[in-house]
């Protein structure tokens, strides 16, 4: 009888029923305002039915063979690339608006027929007809990541709550969708087959993976070099890119990237299968791409819109890179200046061995890479033992496809085998090029084991510990004089003590701990002294620099049992 007349009350008063319920509603209100995410559309230029209507055209042929749903929303951006976005208006309510956002470069290097077949393969994303539930995965997965960022990217408290559930259910959903994710993107491709046909979604397939090698490894990367010898960009990259992507692509260009496609393999880091693959999986043989006679962009963009879309995007390009750019071109003021005293140097036949070496990565950096070539021959033929010349040289060989450069990698790592790990791989990518796959695969286990023992190696090189074992340093005369040299020149360091640390892997390759004491209080230098001297000093191996404190004091005692440890007392 208690209980009932307690509930009557309840129920016939108001006030106490929001009383009760108050704190059950807050924490409702807490959780469906974490769960309502915000996710940024994508970025881009964003065309109409009336600025393009000979693209509309062609998206609403291609998603009526498809049967795809409504596309509300097709942005044009820089990137070498084509994707459907479905946004989730209501977090993870759904409410999905579909956007297609297509690479301005993508449409440069593609024809009308392959670029129909790329449009065939993104709504086939969205449609799933012979596989609903894989769409749905596919699309479930990439809502879970962008859920995943706004929530980094969101309220301290929204983080709190649901970003411990991310942490252990998406690595289990991701590893279980895995499958059924690289199964829609063979679904993908069928329905790019259906809509353009096997032969136009064989050739954009292989295009694609030529042309973005060659922008990956020769079009980027040319215009980022200009960064040291120009303060601002020399040119904008799309406008360029039209006028290149107009002309053929050089025979070794096109080469490198449709070997390369073709030797990569299918693997688990990836859910688009490789290239071999995915031919395969339409009925199609592999054949390079032929010369292209006319590109999407020019067929269903026309010159005015071109322009429009290139001058927006070139100049937001421009706004986003001019400050990092500015300040890489100044970073480098000195290595310019140095590197005119070498040249003066050299003239008067003055330059050591180190200094010719300097002179020809400077010049390689900075100048041009023939000039450079000439100038690491001239140090591989007068320093015998000079593993970073046999390297570089090899580097540069291996770029222009001459296969003498193995002989230099492999000089070279002989020498230092600090250089395997980058040799291994460079050496990997040229004759994947080349396609030599089978001698590649050689090397390719080779950068494994390597960047294993490396990866054990380095958890032995860390800071100092109560139980390790030191040894006397073990440096010739010059190595340590340039190194106290170095020393003096920072007048905030009253001493410096240099043992060599005992490590059982890679032995050969010394591990040094650097003790310094300040003039003054560690605290006067936030303790950041140790931090200063890493990055200014040039140190004869790999270095670890404490700086001492009370915390520090049992280091000193055990290098005072050194009597080679004090390298360096200015007072």
């Amino acid at each position: 009888a208690f209980i009932a007349v307690r509930l009557r009350l309840l129920f016939t008063d108001p006030g106490l029923v929001l009383y009760v319920l108050a704190p059950f509603l807050a924490l409702a209100g807490v959780i469906i305002g974490a769960l309502w995410v915000r996710i940024e559309a994508p970025a881009g230029f964003e065309v109409t039915r009336k600025s393009a209507p000979a693209l509309f055209a062609l998206l609403d042929g291609v998603r009526n063979a498809a049967r795809a749903p409504r596309i509300d929303s097709v942005l044009v951006d820089a990137e070498f690339n084509a994707a459907v976005a479905a946004i989730p208006r209501l977090g993870v309510f759904g409410w999905h608006r579909n956007y297609l956002i297509i690479g301005l470069p993508l449409m440069l290097s593609v024809s009308q027929g392959e670029f129909t077949a790329i449009i065939g393969h993104e709504c086939g994303h969205l449609v799933g007809k012979h596989g609903w539930f894989r769409s749905w995965i596919y699309r479930l997965r990439i809502t879970w990541w962008r859920i995943a960022v706004a929530l980094q990217q969101g309220a301290r408290w929204s983080r709190w709550l649901f970003m411990p559930f991310y942490a252990l259910y998406v690595p289990y959903f991701n590893a279980y969708s895995f499958v059924l994710a690289r199964a829609d993107e063979y679904e993908a491709d069928r329905t790019a087959v259906e809509v353009a046909g096997a032969d136009a979604a064989a050739t954009a397939l292989v295009r694609v993976n030529t042309v973005g090698h060659y922008l990956d490894a020769r079009f980027w990367p040319n215009l980022h070099r200009t960064a040291n010898t120009h303060a601002e960009p020399p040119y904008l990259p799309l406008a360029r890119l039209q006028e290149e992507l107009a002309k053929p692509l050089a025979a070794a260009d096109g080469a490198d990237g449709y070997n390369i496609a073709l030797a990569r393999s299918t693997d688990l880091s990836d859910t688009h299968p490789s290239l071999p693959d995915r031919l395969n999986a339409i009925g199609a043989t592999p054949a390079p791409a032929g010369p292209l006679t006319g590109s999407a962009a020019e067929t269903l963009l026309d010159a005015k819109l071109r322009s429009k879309i290139i001058g927006v995007l070139d100049s937001k390009w421009r706004w986003l890179a001019l400050e990092g750019w500015k300040d890489h071109y100044l970073r480098l003021r000195d290595d310019r200046r140095l590197l005119s005293e070498l040249e003066e140097k050299a003239e008067q036949g003055l330059l050591n061995s180190a200094e010719r070496l300097k002179r020809a990565k400077l010049t390689d950096q900075l100048l041009d890479e023939d000039q450079a070539l000439s100038l690491y021959r001239e140090v591989v033929s007068v320093d015998p033992k000079s593993a970073p010349a046999r390297f570089d040289l090899g580097r540069i060989l291996i770029d222009r496809n001459d296969a003498d450069g193995l002989a230099f990698f492999e000089a070279a790592m002989a020498l230092d085998d600090r250089m395997t790990l980058a040799g291994c791989e460079l050496a990997y990518l040229y004759l994947m090029r080349a396609g030599r796959g089978h001698e590649a695969e050689a090397y390719r286990v080779r950068l494994v084991n390597q960047r294993e023992l490396e990866e054990r190696a380095a958890g032995e090189r860390t800071a100092p510990r109560w139980h390790d074992q030191y040894d006397r340093h073990g440096l010739d005369a010059e190595q340590l004089s340039q190194l106290v040299a170095s020393l003096k020149a920072h007048e905030e360091v009253h001493r410096a003590y240099l043992v060599r640390k005992r490590v059982s892997l890679l032995p050969h390759r010394p591990y040094y701990i650097l003790l310094v004491k300040s003039v003054s209080s560690p605290s006067n230098f936030g303790y950041g002294l140790a931090q200063l001297l890493t990055g200014d000093i040039e140190f004869p191996g790999d270095t670890y620099v404490v700086q001492l404190t009370w915390k520090s004091s049992w280091l000193l005692r055990r290098c005072h049992r050194l009597p080679t440890a004090l390298i360096l007392s200015k007072f």
